[in-house]
């Protein structure tokens, strides 16, 4: 295990949320790119047959950038050594511009793998980052909720919290496999040759195998408006570093 380095949550929404961007515009009207979005209910930035795509308000840069250390080096990165994703490698899509990814048939909104300091890609809710973080739902009906991600420092459950319009929540627990190792309890969606170091190099750590998993989570309110989901780090609180780089809804 790595040391930790404590880190800050940047990208905020009203009451400390983080929130989902709008395609193309927050809901006060101003321009969403990656990293950022105002308050406020959240739209669907696309929705393919029964699964609507949300795009993330991103709180941590995860992606590397050759020459560069990840972030303030090390941390926040993928894990909080300061080790990354590299954006170069092939198995990864969209190589810098957001769209639709599809890994398993499960349809995502990839937000690019362009890297970059200040460049927000994944959201962590680990230690490093309070330990909590709520998105803002859309306020529709939902019966399953995929993650696209992994964890720095894996092998730890997550505690989500489904909140219904109504008032009512129900709970449910998610373990996140470590990025370094085949995932035990989601599926593997991309298979990475290679990471970043601290320095911003190439490096074939983890065995050359570096996994991005896909994790399936019935909502058992399913006829219910879903209004937020908040996710909470449990088990061991010193080994956990989750990255989520996309969700997806499915009605």
């Amino acid at each position: 295990m790595r040391a930790k380095v404590p880190g800050l949550l940047v990208i905020m929404g009203l009451a400390g949320s983080m929130v989902l961007a709008a395609c193309g515009s927050s809901p006060g009207g101003a321009a969403a790119g990656n990293g950022s979005a105002a308050g406020g209910s959240a739209t669907v930035i696309k929705s393919d047959g029964n699964y609507d795509m949300v795009k993330l308000a991103y709180n941590e840069q995860i992606f590397g950038v050759s020459g560069q250390q990840c972030g303030s080096g090390p941390g926040p990165c993928f894990d909080q050594g300061g080790y990354s994703l590299d954006p170069a490698d092939p198995a990864l899509p969209n190589k810098g511009a957001a769209g639709e990814v599809k890994p398993g048939g499960i349809p995502f909104w990839f937000g690019g793998n362009g890297g970059g300091k200040g460049n927000k890609t994944g959201v962590n809710f680990g230690p490093e980052e309070g330990g909590s973080v709520t998105i803002s739902a859309p306020g529709n009906s939902y019966k399953t909720m995929y993650i696209l991600g992994s964890a720095g420092n894996g092998g730890s459950p997550a505690t989500i919290t489904f909140n219904y319009a109504d008032g009512s929540k129900d709970t449910a627990t998610q373990n996140f496999d470590d990025w370094c190792s085949a995932p035990a309890d989601g599926a593997t969606a991309y298979t990475l040759t290679d990471r970043m170091n601290p320095a911003g190099a190439q490096d074939p750590g983890c065995a050359n195998s570096v996994f991005l998993d896909t994790y399936t989570v019935a909502i058992p309110g399913a006829t219910k408006a879903l209004k937020s989901i908040n996710f909470s780090s449990s088990g061991d609180p010193g080994n956990f570093e989750p990255e989520i780089l996309a969700i997806t809804l499915q009605k």
